[in-house]
């Protein structure tokens, strides 16, 4: 097993950002229908926690995402820019198409749940 999946299996496993807000400000879910993953994120004053079940690749990634934007401090606005290829570089492992969504997945939650911050 290289290093990275060893990554994969180590977030999974031992998420960092993992629970729930009891006074959360927003929380966004959302469900890939293909696989069954389900995502919620929750934010209170730029604290963020994510919630839900699925595969590693799609709880594992939730969890790397969340490390990255509360460790280098990312704006909403440098959170709403990142993009497929920045995921694939933070995960750092191949995925077929169908595995891609799961990455994808807790990417897609955070930048809606921001969106629909910003509208307010």
């Amino acid at each position: 097993m290289d290093i990275y999946q060893q990554n994969i299996l180590d977030h999974y496993k031992n998420p960092r950002y993992f629970g729930e807000i009891d006074d959360a400000d927003h929380t966004k879910c959302l469900e890939n229908p293909s696989c069954g993953d389900k995502i919620c994120i929750a934010t209170s004053c730029k604290f963020f926690r994510f919630s839900g079940s699925g595969c590693a690749i799609s709880m594992a990634t939730a969890d790397i995402l969340l490390e990255y934007v509360i460790k280098n401090k990312l704006t909403f606005r440098q959170i709403l820019r990142l993009k497929k290829e920045n995921i694939l570089d933070l995960i750092k492992i191949d995925l077929q198409p169908v595995r891609l969504k799961c990455a994808l997945l807790p990417l897609e939650v955070l930048q809606k749940m921001l969106a629909e911050i910003e509208k307010k």
